[in-house]
């Protein structure tokens, strides 16, 4: 049965991808096109390394090879792997996108063997020169008054935490969330559970410590809510859109012809996420490992750009964060599948690869927080005491609400043969006594 299935869902995806085939923009785009691409890249890279020899340094020529390397890595990722779940814009773009995470997932491994004073003050500067200087984390809760008199404004503490650069960060960043988890009781548990990271580690990282109205009501509800609302919507809309995909060849009008373009930048179907995690203890389980694992991914932005002396407003993390939102959609996809679907039985490229990237993002953080001063302050107790309770709680009430029934028949079934040979009374025997 199981090989039935199996047959019939690769038959299925062989159909849908010659359907998919028929619709593309333009029979040029649905071809893959692999000799002339390998021509043309041979052309341009035998201009670049033969025509232009002699003209730069040793240090030049380093970076060229490199960057040539990870081309080709990229030519070959975007030609030959097989087509994930995702389809649009083109199927070579998720290709490619898996080719940079692969890439990526190769530098963290390559810079985790390195010392970190070397990886701060060597590699990192001959990206962004302006690097390789020790930063002075910004606390954000150096003052909380709401009320400032002495101030140029009455209310200037709150007028610089809503014009900070952050606040948009923090919309399009839950935005972003929204779109990939599809549901609204997982996006307030990451929103909530990362509000809970931050206190857990802001005597660690001093931007962490907040003043309690920038926390709740900017942060929380302000910022994480009307994102997760704008990303819900966001959803719906692609839910309840009608798709019709025709080539462009097939339009008559020019504004059609463009229309038809733009449309294949969005999705070619939507897929709503019913995560339902009640309804068994491996979806729970599955679910909080997810919560977890995303947590862990927000908080390797803040403990990277700390120990590795990345500035806030460096473009690095802009890039980190954009491609976690293209590594993030494809994970969702194929992990939902994996949780949901009882014939798949492992996770896909993509998640897995965002696994793997994860953890080691998280052994740098590790690896080169040992020689941070301030890593080494002890947990606060009321940390400890918060995180004991909670622990206890969430394993009791996890047992209770699976596995009440069957502890209650456990009992029982024991209970039962106890009760059975236990001597009973003689109500006449007590009468005769009586007498």
């Amino acid at each position: 049965l199981g090989s039935k299935r199996s047959s019939a869902r690769r038959r299925f995806l062989s159909l849908l991808s010659e359907d998919r085939q028929r619709r593309m923009v333009s029979n040029f785009f649905a071809k893959p096109h692999t000799v002339t691409v390998l021509l043309t890249c041979l052309s341009v890279m035998v201009s670049q390394a033969f025509v232009s020899e002699g003209t730069f340094t040793t240090a030049e020529n380093v970076k060229r090879g490199l960057i040539w390397s990870f081309l080709v890595f990229l030519l070959y990722s975007m030609l030959q792997p097989k087509e994930s779940l995702f389809f649009r814009p083109h199927p070579v773009f998720w290709r490619c996108v898996t080719g940079i995470h692969v890439t990526y997932l190769c530098v963290l491994v390559f810079g985790l063997f390195q010392d970190a004073m070397d990886v701060r003050k060597l590699m990192l500067p001959h990206l962004y020169p302006n690097l390789g200087v020790e930063l002075e984390e910004r606390s954000y809760a150096a003052d909380c008054r709401v009320y400032t008199p002495e101030k140029e404004h009455p209310f200037q503490n709150i007028r610089d935490a809503i014009f900070d650069v952050f606040v948009i960060a923090h919309l399009l960043g839950w935005w972003a969330k929204a779109i990939m988890f599809r549901d609204v009781a997982l996006c307030w548990v990451v929103s909530i559970g990362f509000e809970a990271m931050e206190q857990t580690f802001k005597h660690w990282l001093p931007n962490f410590a907040e003043c309690w109205w920038d926390q709740i009501i900017m942060d929380l509800l302000v910022c994480n809510g009307l994102g997760i609302i704008i990303g819900l919507y966001t959803c719906r809309y692609f839910e309840m859109k009608k798709y019709h995909w025709t080539g462009v060849s097939t339009i008559k009008t020019a504004k059609g012809k463009v229309l038809r373009v733009l449309a294949q930048f969005t999705p070619y179907e939507w897929t709503t996420y019913d995560w339902d995690i009640l309804s068994s203890p491996r979806r729970f389980l599955a679910t909080g490992f997810l919560v977890v694992m995303v947590l862990i991914v927000e908080l390797n932005c803040f403990f990277l750009k700390y120990v590795l002396w990345v500035p806030p407003n460096n473009m690095m993390n802009v890039y980190r964060v954009s491609l976690w939102f293209l590594f993030g959609n494809a994970a969702f996809r194929e992990y939902y599948q994996f949780v949901t679907d009882p014939t798949v039985k492992r996770i896909g490229p993509a998640c897995w690869l965002a696994l793997s990237t994860a953890l080691v993002e998280a052994l740098i953080c590790i690896k080169f927080g040992r020689d941070v001063p301030e890593f080494r302050t002890p947990w606060p107790r009321a940390v400890v005491v918060f995180w004991s309770i909670a622990l206890f709680l969430f394993t009791s009430l996890f047992v209770w609400y699976f596995y009440r029934h069957t502890i209650m028949s456990a009992v029982t079934r024991i209970l039962q043969p106890l009760l059975r040979s236990a001597p009973k009374s003689d109500p006449t025997a007590k009468e005769e006594k009586c007498g």
